[in-house]
């Protein structure tokens, strides 16, 4: 067989698609979001018993991933685009907090870091101290 012989394997996919209606945790505008999900049927594809997953298992779990990604608080792109999402970054003791337009990356919660010294989440704020302010409730709770 030459090197222009080589076959490709291609297998079964299988796809989850769903949508989420929120407000903006900036603006408060309702905001849709649509989110696809897929694995494939193949023989590495295994579950927790080392058997290849079947449909019914992939589809399940897919499910229970759009179901916690529906519960992601979302931003719209306006208040992105506007300079009102930020992203807050402390290490160390130290804040670096600049405007941010990734809204699709946006969780409302801080993104592991693996480090209690680094911590680094986005916020939706009018202005940086409001940002900072978020950001230190959510790395270290509520002051009050």
């Amino acid at each position: 067989m030459g090197a222009g012989d080589m076959s490709r394997m291609q297998f079964e996919q299988v796809k989850r698609s769903s949508q989420k209606r929120m407000p903006c945790d900036g603006c408060g505008k309702v905001v849709t979001r649509k989110e696809t999900r897929w694995q494939t049927l193949n023989p590495f594809n295994r579950n927790a018993t080392g058997e290849p997953k079947t449909v019914e298992e992939v589809h399940a779990e897919l499910g229970l991933e759009l179901e916690a990604w529906r519960r992601i608080p979302v931003v719209c792109k306006a208040c992105a685009t506007s300079g009102r999402l930020w992203q807050v970054e402390w290490l160390a003791g130290n804040w670096k907090i600049r405007n941010s337009d990734h809204f699709h990356g946006y969780t409302g919660v801080p993104y592991p870091t693996g480090s209690v010294n680094h911590r680094i989440v986005k916020v939706a704020a009018d202005n940086e101290d409001d940002a900072r302010r978020f950001a230190a409730n959510l790395f270290f709770g509520d002051p009050e």
